[in-house]
């Protein structure tokens, strides 16, 4: 319950001002891929009291059906491997949690209930639709920590998410029709 607060207040914080109803995607962007990607490092604190900040390479590719739906196909590379996996209109984060992803204001807004937080994604276009760039925020509950099992079951804590490398690209066509 507290986290779904978080999140709730998360979402209301950190979406651009003005708050404009979800029209759709944009003509422009439709029957169009976009590819953004990233480098997060996630800094946790281990049951014995040691910071690791392993980075985790990440891509998302988003396609824009000439209906506005968004697909997206995401991608992570860590220090133990790789993971895909294909989240339709309206399905959950590979992990169980919500997501949500918008048009609002010319902007694509993407929201993610993440491990111990939520994470959000907002991409911005130039006036011709043909370039683009991403900017990323992590959130955690306020006054709480974020905890979680990483991938060898051991619960660390999360101390924070830094983000470097961004990339953003768009193109013409479904990239998934391949």
């Amino acid at each position: 319950m507290r986290l779904q607060f978080a999140l709730a207040m998360l979402s209301i914080c950190l979406l651009p001002a003005p708050l404009l109803a979800n029209g759709g995607a944009p003509a422009q962007l439709r029957n169009k891929t976009i590819t953004v990607g990233w480098t997060a490092q996630r800094t946790v604190m281990t049951p014995r009291g040691e910071r690791q900040s392993p980075p985790f390479i990440q891509q998302r590719i988003i396609y824009v059906s000439s209906q506005g739906n968004a697909f997206i196909k995401a991608s992570v590379e860590g220090p133990r491997g790789a993971k895909e996996a294909e989240l339709a209109p309206g399905a959950a984060t590979p992990m169980g949690g919500a997501r949500e992803v918008q048009f609002i204001g010319g902007k694509l807004v993407a929201m993610a209930q993440k491990r111990g937080g939520a994470g959000r994604m907002i991409v911005s276009f130039d006036p011709s639709y043909s370039n683009c760039n991403v900017e990323l925020t992590f959130g955690r509950p306020a006054g709480g920590t974020a905890m979680f099992r990483n991938r060898r079951g051991v619960l660390v804590e999360l101390l924070g998410v830094t983000y470097s490398g961004q990339r953003c690209s768009i193109q013409e066509g479904n990239a998934f029709a391949h």
